[in-house]
């Protein structure tokens, strides 16, 4: 069975029930064979699409985001019927949930194979609170005593009892080989589903009634499961209490980088542009021999031509220094929010008992 999933109906009579402060009684598991062959749940679905039986609650309960109940369904009373799907009927015919189940034929009158099929489911609602499953007080949940006397028990490859049967049994919503359960409850297990497996419900963190669970009350004392959305299991390791939590985190460490310096040295400017200065001046008249002479005069308030009489400055370079100098860097951050592996996303699973 891939899970119960909430019909339209059944959350509006819900809603409609938290408003008016009164509740919506749950009083019947239906079954049928989903004319035929196998159903996909549809939210929108009102009846089963062929019924052929129904039962009352052996057990039930309502918790803050979760009702669970179990029924047991007499196979003898539908001999040849193959059971295909399962829905929750209210006191007022509204069927509330819906959901498949695996194909599982019911035996013939005299088929020595079985006898009952419990089911045993459990739902996250919103306003839990306002539904009730109702349990048949005079319908009782098989008890591993009764199941010692009415089935077979297989201790390695002998059988003994009244029936012959294929496979390990459910007793008491255990499945045992020889005298020990074969997974004992509150083991978390992944799921591959969107809906919890029948008699098991999701670890979302939510509480749950330790009268009506009590093995699952033995691994879980407090009452409350762990909320194991997003979260991985680890080897308790020494100097830690079972169950406690340990946020992400990385290891302690480092990291190292190296920029090394480099001796530029000293560069020279690229040689070019030769300069001759020049003197500004004009002649002077006052040679010895009365004729032109060829000195020279400065004498700012008077026109100026330009003379040569400075050596041209040839071609030359520049030294520049530049010498050894470093770098500065910086390691930015990269990564996700938080340290992961690679994964595949399960649900996480607990069976109820």
């Amino acid at each position: 069975m891939s899970g119960l999933i909430l019909t339209t109906a059944g959350a509006a009579a819900i809603e409609a029930a938290y408003q008016a402060g009164t509740v919506v009684k749950i009083t019947l598991a239906a079954f049928g064979d989903g004319g035929g062959k196998p159903i996909i749940p549809n939210p929108d679905a009102t009846v089963l699409v062929n019924k052929f039986g129904d039962a009352p609650f052996t057990g039930g309960a309502s918790t803050e985001g979760m009702i669970s109940g179990q029924t047991v369904i007499e196979a003898r009373k539908y001999p040849g019927n193959v059971l295909r799907e399962v829905g929750l009927v209210s006191a007022d015919g509204v069927l509330v949930a819906y959901g498949d189940y695996p194909d599982t034929v019911l035996p013939s009158d005299g088929a020595p194979v079985m006898k009952e099929i419990i089911i045993n489911f459990a739902m996250t609602l919103t306003h839990a609170e306002s539904v009730v499953i109702d349990v048949d007080p005079n319908v009782s949940a098989l008890t591993i005593s009764e199941a010692d006397k009415r089935y077979v028990k297989k201790t390695g490859d002998v059988m003994s009892g009244k029936l012959h049967v294929q496979n390990d049994i459910a007793v008491d919503g255990e499945v045992y080989i020889g005298d020990a359960p074969l997974l004992p409850a509150g083991v978390p297990l992944p799921w591959p589903l969107s809906s919890p497996a029948p008699g098991h419900a999701f670890l979302l963190g939510q509480g749950f009634d330790k009268a009506v669970y009590p093995r699952l009350a033995q691994a879980y004392p407090s009452g409350v499961l762990p909320d194991m959305r997003g979260i991985t299991i680890k080897g308790k390791p020494d100097g830690r209490e079972p169950l406690s939590f340990e946020a992400d985190g990385n290891k302690s460490h480092g990291h190292v980088m190296e920029i090394d310096s480099t001796d530029l040295g000293t560069k020279q400017t690229t040689p070019g542009g030769a300069y001759q200065l020049k003197l500004r001046s004009y002649r002077s008249n006052t040679s010895l021999d009365g004729g032109e002479s060829s000195r020279h005069s400065i004498d700012q308030d008077r026109g100026l031509t330009d003379y040569g009489l400075i050596e041209r400055l040839p071609d030359h370079a520049h030294s520049l220094p530049i010498g050894p100098h470093i770098h500065t860097g910086r390691i930015n951050p990269d990564g996700n929010p938080e340290t992961t592996v690679k994964n595949i996303a399960f649900n996480y699973i607990v069976r109820l008992a």
